[in-house]
């Protein structure tokens, strides 16, 4: 091989490696199976000149990459949603003061067995993955959050997603979780926390109407029976100010063993 071809081929490895690592994940191993399995075929019947199966396996492959486009169009989505330069819109000044004010509201939801579901919003949008959602544009405030999550009120039933210093949404219907690990039963507040956060970078505090329990989904996982002051650790060192991946706090423990339910 010559440079110019060893040059050509790593610019193409560049170009789909991250394609490549998103396919390979979860679900992806059936249809590259597939996909192998059709290859096969059709190398076969281009050896052997079989017109017939040669001509209907090149056009397979047009609805292959269709169904790529469609199957994993929430991988496709995060990949590009990733690569998007954004801004933390959570300052090191003034997070602490609007984290306090969430805490303050969660504590009082969590004490009355009042179910609740807040999500932070970082850099990938939330709103556009969510339905039915009532634009409030109003600042954070532990009394509104517990107004609003108050049963038989009208926004009661669904998210709110904040964003900076304002609760941008209310009443929002999330994504449930996607091959949610767990030996646990949970409830709809419980796997939409955790499909959000499958979705985007977003962080969701649930709060259980069963329990009075308050958990965090993060990345896909769910953080369970946090404390206040280690629910206030959880935001503060990996979720708003700090944008990078940081240790988990000692204290959390990973699906902890209580059940909700």
């Amino acid at each position: 091989m010559t440079w110019r071809e060893i040059a050509d081929y790593s610019l193409l490895a560049l170009i789909f490696l991250p394609l490549l690592i998103v396919l390979f994940r979860g679900k992806a191993y059936r249809l590259i199976s597939l996909l192998g399995s059709y290859g096969a075929l059709w190398y076969i019947s281009k050896f052997f000149k079989l017109k017939t199966a040669y001509l209907v396996l090149s056009n397979v492959w047009q609805i292959f990459v269709f169904s790529i486009l469609v199957i994993f169009q929430p991988e496709l989505r995060r990949i590009f949603h990733g690569s998007m330069v954004g801004r933390n819109p959570y300052s090191r000044k003034s997070s602490k003061r609007y984290i306090k004010k969430v805490i303050m509201a969660v504590s009082w939801l969590s004490k009355r067995k009042i179910g609740a579901l807040i999500v932070f919003e970082r850099k990938m949008p939330v709103s556009n993955l969510c339905e039915g959602c009532i634009k409030l544009d109003a600042l954070i405030s532990s009394e509104l959050l517990m107004t609003i999550f108050f049963p038989h009120t009208p926004l009661h039933d669904g998210a709110v997603i904040l964003k900076g210093n304002k609760i941008v949404y209310a009443s929002c219907v999330l994504p449930l979780a996607k091959n949610l690990d767990s030996d646990f039963k949970l409830g709809t507040r419980h796997r939409a926390g955790v499909g959000i956060t499958q979705e985007t970078d977003a962080i969701a505090i649930i709060v259980s109407e069963e329990t009075g329990n308050i958990s965090v989904a993060y990345e896909g996982k769910l953080f369970r029976n946090l404390t206040e002051q280690e629910l206030e650790d959880f935001l503060i060192k990996n979720s708003l100010i700090k944008i990078r991946k940081s240790p988990y706090n000692k204290k959390i423990r990973l699906w902890n063993r209580k059940q909700e339910y």
